[in-house]
C-alpha cells in the first residue's frame, strides 16, 4: 500500500496482506475493535500448524514480536476471533 501524503515529495510504504482462495472474508457483518497491542505475538493454530507441515513448510509454535512477525507491529483485536 502507497500513501502519498499531500504536500510532501514522500511515499509511505505499508505492507499489507490478502487472504486465501476459500477463506472468505465475511460479509455482512458488524463488529468493534475489542482491544490493541502493541509488540503482539503471533501463534499459528493447530490448523495452521497442520496444513503447513503437510505443504512442507512446518511452522514454529510462537512468534515474538519483531520483524519476521506476520502480525506487524500492532495487532487489532475484533470481535472475538480475528485480529488484524
Amino acid at each position: 500500500l502507497y500513501y502519498y501524503p499531500k504536500g510532501t515529495n514522500t511515499v509511505i510504504v505499508l505492507p499489507i496482506g490478502i487472504g486465501q482462495l476459500g477463506k472468505d472474508t465475511p460479509i455482512n457483518w458488524t463488529t468493534k475493535v475489542e482491544r490493541k497491542k502493541a509488540g503482539p505475538t503471533w501463534t499459528p493454530t493447530a490448523k495452521m500448524h497442520a496444513e503447513y507441515r503437510a505443504a512442507g513448510e512446518p511452522l514454529p509454535a510462537v512468534v515474538p514480536a519483531g520483524p519476521d512477525n506476520p502480525m506487524g507491529l500492532y495487532a487489532l483485536y475484533i470481535g472475538r476471533l480475528y485480529a488484524i
